[in-house]
């Protein structure tokens, strides 16, 4: 049993392994006092078997529980109808969420990420993932250098078709060259079994395909909603940041890179370039951490007085849903475009009673991702995910509250940001 507690509520994670040998995760989530939450966990493990049987009103309605959420992560334990589960695991590599994300898809593209992003365990390319779990970090080498010599293949043979469709020929054709580089690195730490080489040449390598696969998108798949929500901006594409802190104490600084997925949520993402662009964040202290996330907010005098709506793209829409949770609108088993599947993810915080209420604070997850997959957690559709951290996230782990946000930089797409009236 494991337990999580982030804005005032508590999450309880209990793994069973019932009598038929199945096993399966299950959470519980409330803003009641742990130890009662606690307390209807343990009832509940005690009596797993049971599950087979239950349906989520009865688990809903144990007495004075007071529940937010209940998820069940196994198709064994609970009838078809209570849930729909993923036919596989869901990925939480951030480079491949994002590439994934893009509103245009390019299959040649999304087969050479793909075949990447599975050259660490888990999909998790990060350095972060090498210092926590060793030499299970990464594939085992004869893989590694199986996908780097198809990776090669590919550039050579059809990198025509990689950048078909280029807005811009001439930086698409240069990200294509540094790609190659990149393949190449990956392909020589695979041959000296260099796992944090290799690491870092397949993230390199992922942050290219997706430079490529952005440049293939002309504009923006949908009209933001201009009219709804005139003062809020809008990012009309994708930008990087840099967000770099400081430690109360040691006083030293550490960066993190992420990607702003505007094509997905443009108010939201828009939101924070323009905080960013405001040297709003400069300067503030960490709100909050604990095990599960982190929370930064902007200087209240430096930024506009104005709310931002849940903004969710729910995967086959054509333009994102406005004010209400998935489960509002009754698609709470709906995938999401940008889920929070990666340590890292970014989303803007709101109100527990006011999904509308989103101003100028933001989170980042920092709850292992195998916990909580795609349409099986309380945030995919609860919370407006604006992009994630693609380098650097192991900084996140060392910031406590009362650090320091020294400041955010819009590194990239700052042209496509466009202010509210």
């Amino acid at each position: 049993m494991r337990r999580t507690s982030w804005n005032g509520v508590t999450t309880i994670w209990v793994f069973l392994v019932a009598g038929t040998g199945a096993q399966a995760f299950f959470t519980v989530s409330s803003t009641r006092p742990h130890s009662l939450l606690s307390r209807a966990a343990c009832d509940l493990n005690q009596n797993k078997d049971s599950l087979k049987q239950a349906s989520f009103p009865s688990l809903q309605s144990l007495p004075g529980l007071g529940l937010l959420a209940l998820n069940v992560l196994a198709p064994s334990l609970i009838p078809p109808s209570a849930q729909a589960l993923p036919q596989k695991a869901p990925e939480t590599n951030a480079q491949m969420l994002l590439i994934d994300a893009l509103p245009k898809k390019n299959p040649v593209l999304l087969d050479m990420a793909s075949s990447l992003a599975k050259v660490t365990t888990e999909g998790s390319g990060n350095i972060r993932s090498i210092d926590s779990k060793g030499s299970k970090g990464i594939k085992p080498w004869p893989e590694v250098q199986k996908a780097a010599r198809s990776a090669s293949g590919t550039i050579a043979g059809r990198g025509k078709e990689l950048i078909k469709g280029a807005t811009d020929e001439k930086a698409a054709q240069a990200v294509l060259t540094d790609l190659n580089v990149r393949i190449d690195q990956l392909g020589a730490a695979a041959d000296a079994q260099n796992r944090e080489a290799a690491v870092t040449a397949q993230v390199q390598a992922l942050l290219r395909l997706e430079q490529l696969g952005t440049l293939q998108v002309p504009t923006m798949p949908f009209q933001p909603p201009t009219v709804e929500y005139p003062s809020v901006p809008q990012l009309l594409g994708r930008a990087e940041i840099e967000i770099t802190t400081r430690a109360g104490k040691t006083r030293q600084t550490r960066q993190m890179y992420a990607i702003l997925d505007g094509f997905s949520a443009p108010l939201s993402a828009g939101q924070f370039v323009d905080l960013a662009q405001r040297k709003a964040f400069d300067q503030t202290k960490i709100v909050a951490t604990d095990e599960s996330s982190v929370t930064i907010t902007a200087d209240a005098v430096k930024s506009p007085k104005r709310t931002v709506p849940l903004e969710i793209l729910v995967e086959g829409d054509k333009e994102p849903t406005y004010g209400e949770t998935l489960e509002e609108q009754g698609r709470f088993k709906e995938r999401v475009v940008l889920p929070f599947n990666a340590y890292g993810t970014l989303a803007m915080l709101h109100p527990l009673d006011d999904p509308n209420g989103g101003a100028n604070s933001f989170f980042f997850l920092k709850a292992d991702p195998s916990y909580t997959p795609a349409g099986l957690n309380t945030l995919d559709g609860a919370f407006s995910v604006i992009g994630y951290v693609v380098q650097g996230e192991d900084a996140l782990d060392d910031l406590l509250a009362g650090d320091v946000v020294e400041n955010v930089r819009v590194l990239s797409g700052s042209e496509l940001l466009k202010q509210g009236k």
